[in-house]
């Protein structure tokens, strides 16, 4: 059966599926532009319908997301166009749409043999030039100082929620805000993780309860030495950077305490973080 058009979106084509909702890319028949598309449509890892009670609490999720998202105007967070619903209740929200996430330009995070046998070269985890990882650095620090400031915590900082507005040095844009923790927060559904592993702190892991902007700060942390370095920290053998390029030391420590696993070490927000990376990189000329 074919897909539905939504509202006055013209379906083009599937983008991408995640746990909690389907992504399409649609026509705007009035502006005439491309725009992305994305329905709540929660299953679970099984592909199994979710209980009720779990449906309903990722449905008023994504519906905050939605909400959240269009209050905040900032040039590396993407914007929210339109809320609105299908005939069966469905909600959908109407966004920009943007050609890749930043995982086009450093690969995929996997250590699974059979995946990276099956995934072509040009996706398999890559480092990217210094200049152009600390560029993106910023970009995200300064999108998450402006959540924090308004007392949001993002939850899910990853490459894949890191939008580019081009294939080819485009700047990011900040999205999927479905895991964000907003002030008076209830509690998430037994045996839930608000983000990703690899990427959230070790307090984020262990309780959702204590989360504060420091958990923002540890992600972004991890994903500058993913894209400085090619690998996960941990997994990468040695630190060696991307050919020709020399890792400072002040910048090293940085990411360091960033990742710090107590959290009374970090910096305390994104803009803060981002203060500290400016003084560092200043008289590196960087």
């Amino acid at each position: 059966m074919p897909r539905p058009n939504y509202g006055k979106y013209r379906l083009f084509a599937p983008l991408h599926r995640t746990r909690f909702a389907d992504i399409v890319i649609c026509r705007d028949p009035d502006l005439m532009v491309d725009v992305a598309v994305k329905a709540f449509n929660m299953r679970n890892d099984d592909g199994s319908e979710p209980e009720p009670d779990v449906a309903a609490f990722w449905r008023d999720r994504f519906l905050r997301e939605a909400r959240v998202l269009a209050r905040i105007d900032h040039p590396h967070i993407a914007a929210v166009r339109e809320l609105s619903y299908l005939d069966d209740g469905t909600p959908y929200m109407v966004m920009p749409f943007y050609p890749a996430t930043l995982s086009y330009e450093i690969g995929k995070d996997t250590d699974d043999p059979m995946t990276l046998a099956r995934l072509p070269k040009n996706r398999h985890a890559r480092a990217i030039e210094l200049s152009r990882a600390l560029t993106i650095l910023r970009q995200v620090l300064f999108a998450l100082g402006e959540i924090h400031r308004q007392g949001l915590v993002h939850r899910d900082v990853k490459p894949g929620n890191l939008l580019l507005t081009s294939k080819k040095g485009g700047n990011i844009k900040l999205a999927d805000f479905g895991m964000v923790q907003l002030p008076g927060d209830s509690a998430i559904p037994e045996g839930e993780l608000m983000g990703t592993e690899v990427y959230a702190s070790p307090e984020q892991q262990a309780s959702e309860a204590t989360v504060d902007p420091r958990a923002d700060v540890y992600s972004a942390g991890v994903l500058g030495h993913r894209m400085i370095f090619g690998a996960l920290p941990g997994k990468d053998k040695g630190r060696t950077g991307p050919k020709s390029e020399t890792v400072p030391d002040p910048l090293l420590s940085f990411l360091d305490v960033c990742r710090d696993p107590d959290r009374e070490k970090r910096p305390k927000d994104g803009l803060t973080a981002l203060a500290q990376l400016k003084r560092i990189l200043a008289p590196l000329r960087l």
